[in-house]
């Protein structure tokens, strides 16, 4: 894997993301690549706990506010049940190789999502929800086959159509054998 790796700003998924965050409250909150951080700051306020992963840290050092952010990569600095939200918008565009990690999802555009979320479900609390963004462009009947296998119920919460794509926000909740999830 190519270690370029552009800070990823803010667009439009990125906003729409936001918006459904912030309906969210609880003690610990991750989210998974923090970019510039936009999340965190303006989620402070609806967790006790509001931490952040990226592989690059450059901009957020700068950034003035008191956010606890980790350089690793997923949730791999975080012992297993420790957050009630997790949240992440991969890099989700298809592409045959990941040359940009900030927007190469891999094949299907699932590849990277699913490692993310495979590491989320590690971390999340037993009654706790992740939160995911993905595209129209990925291949969302995988996504929600791994979901299945990995008793995980996926239900989108929120679409905004774009020109080129429509997104898609994922709450996902843990299940177990033979109970459905909350």
């Amino acid at each position: 894997m190519n270690e370029l790796h552009e800070l990823y700003y803010s667009r439009e998924d990125s906003e729409f993301f936001r918006q459904e965050l912030k309906k969210y409250k609880g003690e610990n909150f991750l989210e998974i690549g923090v970019g510039q951080c936009s999340n965190l700051i303006d989620l402070q306020p609806n967790f006790s706990l509001v931490a952040g992963t990226d592989l690059n840290l450059q901009k957020q050092e700068e950034n003035g506010h008191n956010l606890e952010i980790f350089k690793a990569d997923r949730a791999s600095c975080f012992r297993e049940d420790s957050f009630d939200v997790v949240a992440f918008n991969p890099p989700y565009l298809p592409s045959e190789a990941i040359r940009d990690l900030a927007v190469d999802g891999g094949v299907g555009g699932v590849e990277v999502p699913l490692a993310f979320l495979q590491d989320a479900k590690r971390v999340l609390r037993k009654d706790g929800t992740i939160l995911v963004l993905l595209s129209s462009e990925s291949s969302i009947p995988i996504f929600r086959e791994f979901c299945g296998v990995n008793n995980m119920v996926p239900i989108i919460v929120a679409s905004q159509k774009l020109f080129f794509e429509d997104l898609y926000i994922f709450e996902i909740r843990k299940c177990e054998l033979g109970k459905p999830a909350r």
